[in-house]
C-alpha cells in the first residue's frame, strides 16, 4: 500500500503529525484572517471581527488538551501500524459504519468551504482543511483497525460496585 493511502509505519510519525496540526492552528487562523481582511471580506471599520478570533482562540486553548488526551489515550496506546485508511472491520461491520460515519461527517463540513475559500483566494484555509482531513483519515482508519484494543482503553466510569 502507498505510504499516501495508509498511516503512517512509525507512531512517532503520526504523533509529529498530528500535534504539529493541532499546536499550528494559532497560526493557521491568523493566515486566515489576515488574507480576508487583505481581500476585502470584513468592513473597514469594523473592530467585530476581534471577537471571532479571540473566540476562536480561546476554544482551541480549551480544545487542544482534551484533543490530544484522547489522542494519546483511545489511539495511541496501541498503534497498529501501516493501514490502509479506507480499513474496513470485518468481524465488527457497525463499529466499521459508526465510526465512517462519525469522521465522514467530520469531513464534509470542512471541505464544504473550500469554495469560499477560493473565491478570496485564500491558500492557508484549504491548506488546513486537507491536513485535517488526512488527520481525521488516519484516526479512522486507526480506531477501526482496532477496535477491541480501543474499547479496552476508553476510560470506564462505574455506578456502585464493579
Amino acid at each position: 500500500m502507498p505510504p499516501l493511502f495508509s498511516t503512517p509505519r512509525k507512531k512517532r510519525s503520526f504523533v509529529i503529525f498530528s500535534h504539529l496540526l493541532i499546536l499550528s492552528q494559532p497560526l493557521f487562523s491568523f493566515c486566515f484572517y489576515s488574507w480576508n481582511l487583505a481581500a476585502g471580506a470584513y468592513p473597514w471599520n469594523g473592530d467585530a471581527i476581534m471577537i471571532p478570533i479571540f473566540g476562536e482562540f480561546i476554544e482551541w486553548l480549551v480544545w487542544m488538551p482534551l484533543v490530544l488526551f484522547m489522542l494519546w489515550r483511545t489511539i495511541l496506546k496501541d498503534y497498529p501500524g501501516a493501514v490502509s485508511l479506507w480499513v474496513w472491520n470485518k468481524e465488527k461491520p457497525v463499529w466499521s459504519l459508526l465510526w465512517t460515519v462519525l469522521f465522514g461527517v467530520l469531513l464534509i463540513i470542512p471541505v464544504s468551504n473550500i469554495p469560499y475559500d477560493i473565491t478570496y483566494r485564500n491558500p492557508f484555509e484549504p491548506l488546513d482543511t486537507c491536513l485535517w482531513a488526512v488527520l481525521f483519515l488516519n484516526v479512522r482508519a486507526i480506531i477501526v483497525a482496532r477496535p477491541a484494543v480501543i474499547l479496552a482503553n476508553i476510560p470506564r466510569f462505574a455506578v456502585g460496585k464493579p
